[in-house]
């Protein structure tokens, strides 16, 4: 049963539990509420039970991810999902009003204007972070690819920033930490930025694709480790 199909079973609950009986005077009817619980209660009891079923389902579809979960639901609903989600990084902004009246891209383009903010204040603290590890000559910050690369395989990458449109075609052997580079595409080459930013989700860490003029130190790509 869906959401708004359980909500109306239980507005028909409500009806059933009211009664209208005429007094013997000349008043008007008095309302006489009989059955096991209030309806308030019952519907609160439903929205927990289905909102954990849903919250669930959540965990299940994203795992350990680090995504930012956004709520779009009407606002008398956003507290009682809070309540019972289990999912750390679900954003304080949610998109209001019944998604069900939105089309794709409108819902994505309200979930745009929600998440925007959140990314902008993480890239700010990011580029921060790097910029302060550079300052003190930290090993933490790095900016060569070959040692990019074997640090994003092996899960030492916590934040990467990669340009949009720059590529480096080559190879890439892990077990002997050694690339080839080309300037043009060739057969079995791949797009080393792409595949240091794949490794870094893999493990876990965040990928940033910025413009070049944005990029720190001025360079295709560069990181931030976890050690």
């Amino acid at each position: 049963m869906g959401l708004s199909a359980g909500l109306r079973a239980k507005d028909s609950a409500k009806e059933l539990q009211m009664v209208t009986v005429r007094s013997r005077g000349k008043g008007k009817g008095d309302v006489v509420r009989f059955g096991t619980g209030s309806v308030e209660t019952d519907t609160k009891k439903f929205l927990q039970k289905y909102f954990r079923a849903v919250d669930k389902s959540v965990r299940k579809a994203l795992g350990v991810e680090k995504f930012p979960l956004i709520l779009a639901t009407v606002d008398y609903l956003v507290p009682h999902y809070r309540a019972v989600n289990t999912y750390p990084n679900m954003l304080e902004a949610s998109v209001s009003g019944n998604p069900d009246n939105l089309t794709v891209e409108e819902l994505h383009k309200k979930s745009l204007g929600v998440v925007r903010p959140v990314f902008s204040s993480t890239l700010e603290a990011a580029r921060n972070k790097y910029k302060e590890l550079t300052n003190v000559s930290s090993k933490q910050a790095c900016k060569e690819l070959k040692a990019i690369l074997g640090a994003s395989f092996y899960g030492r990458v916590d934040i990467l920033f990669a340009a949009v449109g720059a590529r480096v075609w080559g190879t890439y052997d892990p077990q002997a930490n050694t690339i080839a580079i080309s300037q043009k595409p060739r057969l079995g080459y791949v797009d080393l930025l792409d595949l240091a930013a794949a490794y870094t989700l893999i493990n876990g860490g965040t990928v940033h694709a910025l413009d070049p003029r944005k990029m720190p130190d001025r360079s295709p790509i560069a990181a931030i480790y976890r050690y």
